[in-house]
């Protein structure tokens, strides 16, 4: 008789446990709908362009045209990176000399590429991108250097630069934060532009760069308040 009122009452709660399992699915499933429901935009979103449209930056999300001028060379240093180039110094004494110099291994050694990096609509001399004037810049980083690797690689640009070899490039850079496009031109001996260029899709890199950015800058000195 025990027996049997035990086995009674576990048929009893397993009977009531499904019951119980079943009124949660169907409370779950309500829930579900309803949130759906909630949250339906209307239609499908084509595009992660169409869903976040890119907000752009412009000369309003800097704190001075400055610092504007500081985050295209960023921009340049984080978009080379990411294209397996390595940045080593261009500058002697301060901001003159050579705004971006990167290098990287090719396929009959060291490939370098010279950068001039112009954001928004700042104006491009193209003496500041001459062989000539590239060619000084280098003689002045070869002469202070204390690393002799370092300027074993400051050598191989100048002869690359002065023999016109194709493993030595030279390319204007302007950024175009207002739509998050890039624009790379290829440069000339005397610095002039060798055709339209090329177009580049940096917003990702360009939002990205301007969020890490204003995590660091707490009290606004370089960043506007977006």
């Amino acid at each position: 008789m025990a027996a049997i009122t035990l086995l009674s009452a576990l048929g009893l709660s397993a009977g009531l446990s499904a019951a119980a399992g079943g009124g949660l699915r169907a409370l779950l499933a309500r829930r579900g709908a309803e949130d759906s429901a909630r949250y339906d935009t209307g239609s499908p979103l084509h595009g992660l362009a169409a869903a976040l449209p890119y907000a752009g930056l412009g000369h309003t999300a800097f704190a001075a045209s400055q610092d504007q001028g500081n985050f295209g060379e960023l921009l340049t240093l984080a978009a080379t990176a990411a294209r397996g180039w390595r940045s080593i110094n261009g500058k002697v004494g301060g901001p003159q000399g050579i705004d971006g110099v990167f290098v990287r291994d090719g396929a009959d050694g060291l490939d370098a590429v010279l950068i001039e990096t112009k954001t928004g609509s700042s104006a491009y001399a193209e003496k500041s991108m001459s062989d000539a004037k590239l060619l000084a810049d280098l003689d002045r980083l070869y002469l202070v250097e204390g690393d002799a690797a370092r300027r074993a690689v400051y050598a191989a640009i100048a002869e690359g630069l002065t023999t016109a070899a194709p493993r030595v490039a030279k390319e204007l850079w302007r950024h175009g934060l207002h739509t998050g496009r890039t624009q790379a031109t290829r440069l000339g001996r005397d610095g002039e532009k060798l055709g339209r260029g090329r177009l580049m899709d940096l917003t990702a890199l360009m939002e990205a760069l301007y969020a890490g950015l204003a995590e660091f800058d707490r009290e606004g000195r370089y960043l506007a308040a977006r």
